[in-house]
């Protein structure tokens, strides 16, 4: 038999994303309190001064009054502020699924079918934050990089760790960093160790940090590198004597009233397709088998959907297809079976019981078992160098030959028993790492060229092995009352499954495996039934 199916179907979300949103943002609650144990000042009473027929004691709140429409100014240069927003215009969700499938009967009640399954979802809802930190239009990557020069030619000729121009050879002018860091209106020029010889800051350079270091410049709870680059252009640096405005105040941001705008769109896509096989016997002479092999891909732009607005950061909101890659779900290889099979011992059965107590007691016994074979799920590979913004790190760079899936093979593979002094596995990593512990970075080591977006490197898991076990039998006591018994064992050989080794490129315990699972549990149940 040869059919195909197509279907689309499209499905409501409900109103929990938009409403966890909405009720996120400044004037939706107010916050009252009173603490106990102090004796002034507003939300304080002194210990026993109150009972339940006292009036209560005058609150703390927190804002004490607000009105709408709420101004973003209320945040600025305190808590740096989070506003939440929907898409007036979401669309509704939809799935197209489509099926190709042939079936045939091998033999007498043995079916074999093979199927090819695919879906799209398109506008999956997704929530991200959209206040983007900047450091490509404006100029400042051009400068990070003239920043470095400047650092290594200090270094070169016994200037130190800073970045300022000393007017030697080849060194450049730094406007931004002159302006960050300098005199404006009132305000003194910074200290070395907090401008160009910050330890923080060289770091950044150091490791190609563009993001980040960018980042400090833009965040708006503090003044102390924002309004000396915006000056009065902001009423609440210019009240603060600021007076110079040197750059506008969306030079890092677009938003620079607020750190984080999270934005509830449906720009969201994903796909799936599989070849499944399936095996199909029917019950005979008391056996029933069925197994099941899929070969699969899973493909999608977020990552992970941990709760119900789908928050998931894309690495640029220039480009989400460079977020677009396999899912936490994306096993390729998966292999179920399932069986019973009726215990040929009792009454009527291949081992005759004729005595009827017996025969109560050892026949009517049913075994069965699942077993599961599934290939491990990626997780991505991050060097934690924010290169480009806040958001999207340099990724991770494989050298001297080495190879990713060298990498799965020494992190899979114990070489130690169980280390209780760490509570772990060390792994076939020895001539890799160095002193430390750390990987060698000759063969892996964080991604560090400023501007750069890592590419999305999926390091994939363990393949996992299960066999659960079960027993039941029905127990007919008369003719209307009967006994049920079901004794379900998971992880029936008790076999522990080790993760793989921690392969975060910058760890000092580079290698170790620390998670385990696979213990065996036992449930047991039993039913009187009339």
């Amino acid at each position: 038999m040869i059919s195909a199916s197509y279907g689309i179907n499209y499905y409501n979300e409900g109103l929990n994303a938009i409403s966890n949103q909405l009720s996120s943002n400044q004037g939706t609650a107010q916050s009252y309190n009173a603490t106990a144990g102090l004796t002034n000042g507003v939300g304080s009473f002194a210990f026993g001064s109150l009972n339940l027929s006292s009036p209560p004691p005058q609150f703390n709140i927190t804002p004490v009054s607000f009105t709408f429409p709420v101004p973003l100014t209320n945040s600025i240069l305190s808590s740096g502020g989070t506003i939440y927003y929907v898409n007036p215009d979401l669309k509704t969700p939809y799935t197209q699924s489509w099926t190709l499938r042939v079936q045939r009967e091998l033999a007498r009640g043995t079916v074999l079918e093979v199927r090819y399954v695919g879906n799209k979802s398109t506008h999956m809802w997704h929530r991200q934050n959209r206040n983007e930190t900047n450091i490509i239009e404006n100029g400042f990557l051009t400068e990070f990089n003239h920043a470095k020069a400047n650092l290594d030619i200090n270094r070169a000729n016994g200037k130190g760790a800073t970045f300022a121009n000393n007017g030697l050879p080849g060194q450049f002018a730094l406007p931004i960093f002159d302006a960050a860091f300098g005199a404006n209106g009132t305000q003194p020029a910074l200290a070395a160790s907090s401008g160009f010889a910050s330890a923080g800051f060289i770091t950044n350079l150091d490791q190609g940090a563009a993001g980040s270091l960018a980042q400090s410049l833009a965040v708006t709870s503090s003044e102390t590198y924002f309004c000396r680059l915006i000056g009065a252009n902001l009423p609440a640096c210019g009240s603060r004597g600021y007076t110079q405005a040197r750059y506008p105040i969306n030079f890092f941001r677009a938003n620079p009233y607020i750190t984080t705008l999270n934005y509830q769109d449906d720009n969201s896509n994903s796909n799936y397709n599989a070849l499944q096989i399936d095996l199909r016997k029917g019950l005979s002479h008391g056996l029933l088998l069925a197994g099941n092999y899929t070969w699969s891909h899973t493909l999608g732009d977020i990552f992970n959907l941990n709760d119900q607005t789908a928050v998931d950061q894309w690495a640029t909101q220039r480009n989400g297809r460079l977020s677009y890659g396999p899912t936490p779900f994306d096993h390729r290889h998966t292999f179920t079976s399932y069986w019973t099979y009726d215990l040929p011992i009792g009454r009527g059965r291949w081992l005759k019981v004729n005595n009827g107590v017996l025969d109560r007691i050892v026949g009517g016994w049913q075994i069965g078992g699942l077993e599961r074979v599934i290939s491990g799920a990626p997780t991505r590979l991050t060097g934690g160098r924010m290169t480009f913004n806040q958001f999207a790190d340099g990724g991770v760079v494989f050298g001297n030959g080495f190879t990713l899936d060298q990498l799965r093979d020494r992190v899979n593979t114990p070489v130690t028993s169980y280390i209780a002094a760490c509570q772990c596995f060390k792994t076939n990593v020895s001539d890799i790492i160095q002193a430390n512990g750390a990987a060698d970075p000759k063969y892996y080591r964080p991604g560090d060229t400023p501007g750069v977006i890592g590419g999305l490197v999926n390091f994939y898991g363990k393949t996992t092995f299960q066999l659960d076990m079960n027993l039941s039998k029905d127990l007919r006591l008369t003719e209307r009352l009967r006994m049920k018994f079901h004794a379900e064992i998971s992880n029936f050989l008790n076999h522990p499954f080790l993760g793989s080794g921690n392969t975060s490129v910058t760890s000092t315990n580079f290698g170790y495996i620390t998670s385990a699972t696979g213990s065996r549990s036992i449930a047991l149940r039993g039913s009187l039934d009339w």
